[in-house]
């Protein structure tokens, strides 16, 4: 729940949830986006809310096409203590 209203790079897969497309993000939590993105690869996702055991998504606005990095607007503190 602390991710709802948070934008995250999301890798789209080629599996489809009842909603839309299924992706995995950045923490490898699984987002099913409401909308199919332009192009697939990764792409910045607005979380807009939870269901059972993944986030719902939207691609994030102005959002034109993926990238082949992940670029995350805050530092995933699980990982820094071992990258610091």
């Amino acid at each position: 729940r602390s991710l709802v209203g948070d934008t995250l790079p999301v890798i789209v897969e080629s599996k489809r949830g009842p909603s839309g497309p299924v992706a995995t993000s950045d923490v490898f939590v699984p987002v099913e986006l409401l909308r199919t993105p332009e192009s697939g690869g990764i792409v910045p996702a607005r979380i807009l809310g939870v269901d059972e055991s993944r986030l719902i998504g939207v691609p994030a606005a102005g959002a034109t096409g993926g990238s082949n990095r992940l670029t995350p607007s805050r530092r995933a503190d699980i990982l820094a203590p071992r990258f610091r």
